[in-house]
């Protein structure tokens, strides 16, 4: 079951990027994320996505 939340999330993540949806998109991410290992960033927040 949780493969199956998983994959319904990944393909709203990529459905929402891959139309442009930039508020679906943000919506999916919460405001505290904090990204690690990002060539040419420190790390990346929320604001700077």
């Amino acid at each position: 079951m949780s493969e199956q939340i998983v994959d319904r999330w990944l393909r709203r993540f990529v459905a929402t990027a891959v139309a442009g949806d930039l508020a679906g998109h943000m919506a999916m991410i919460s405001p505290d994320v904090m990204v690690f290992g990002v060539p040419g960033f420190d790390t990346p927040s929320y604001a700077d996505w």
